[in-house]
């Protein structure tokens, strides 16, 4: 069925005054013009919206079922065309902002919470990714930039800025025998239960260094999602190698890991050979310029 949204509109019009005369006049056309409209909406349903006995007009019992998926019709037109406006005149714009999983939310909610008072019409939508799913979503247009805490496949087609340095550390609950210490090495660690964060892009440096001085971590728990890890933390479940800023639980203790030393850059990508518009590049050169230390 192709409908015409003209016709779906003039029908409704119709439909709340239930007079001919006074829905032609709002429209601003003719009767027998809105008389037409209407007959071949009735052509493309296929049955009557309206019968006329008299001087009086009711709704076909065809009309009165579709009068509300009508409404909702041209209620979505409008939100359709709405939208196109504002991201083409960029009046109201979205960005879409994919973040890699393992990186931690606050540095990034202290930045975004500043950009907002000086963009206050801009929508911002986050999206979780892991490392394998953040390079399709850039390659694929569905996110405009994405910020990780490591460099993905196809590395050649993005366009990277650093943001911050990230130095990892182990965490555990603030009653765990580690919580006292300063620091702690890869042994300190395997004497404790761990919990395995599986998208961590350092895991594997983590484990080959665990290998390489003769121990197997005590392997307690595994997940993909980083707030299951950050609480079973704060439970008592065990102990975990993180992001400094990855910590947002209270009653969790962050000790320096001094063997080996584990550093990571959290960075901006952005799609080399996409047209940027105005918001994507004043959100770049606000992330670039913005005190990371302070956040």
């Amino acid at each position: 069925m192709d409908l015409n949204l003209k016709r779906v509109r003039y029908f409704l019009a119709l439909a709340q005054t239930l007079n001919i005369s006074q829905a032609a006049r709002k429209l601003g056309m003719s009767q027998p013009a809105l008389t037409k409209a209407v007959q071949r909406l009735e052509e493309e349903v296929g049955g009557q919206l309206i019968r006329r006995e008299g001087r009086h007009t009711h709704l076909t019992q065809l009309g009165s079922s579709l009068i509300g998926l009508f409404e909702s019709l041209v209620t979505n037109a409008n939100y359709i065309e709405q939208t196109a406006q504002s991201l083409v005149s960029g009046e109201n714009p979205v960005l879409r902002i994919g973040v890699m999983c393992s990186v931690g939310p606050s540095p990034i909610a202290g930045f975004l919470a500043e950009h907002q008072q000086a963009h206050p019409k801009l929508e911002i939508q986050l999206q979780d990714y892991t490392r394998s799913e953040i390079a399709p979503a850039l390659l694929e247009g569905r996110i405009d930039l994405a910020i990780l805490g490591a460099t993905v496949k196809d590395e050649t087609r993005f366009r990277y800025a650093r943001l911050y340095n990230e130095t990892m550390v182990v965490a555990c609950a603030a009653d765990d025998p580690l919580a006292g210490r300063t620091s702690v090495g890869l042994k300190d660690v395997a004497r404790r239960p761990y919990l395995d964060r599986s998208q961590c892009e350092f895991r594997h440096l983590f484990l080959s260094a665990s290998q390489r001085i003769g121990f197997v971590p005590k392997l307690f728990a595994r997940s993909d999602n980083e707030d299951w890890i950050q609480n079973m933390i704060q439970a008592g479940a065990g102990v975990a190698i993180v992001p400094d800023r990855w910590v947002t639980l209270p009653g969790i203790t962050k000790i320096k890991l001094k063997d080996p030393k584990l550093v990571r850059t959290v960075s901006v990508a952005t799609t080399i050979g996409r047209a940027d518009n105005s918001s994507l590049q004043a959100i770049l050169q606000a992330l670039r310029q913005f005190n990371w230390a302070s956040s």
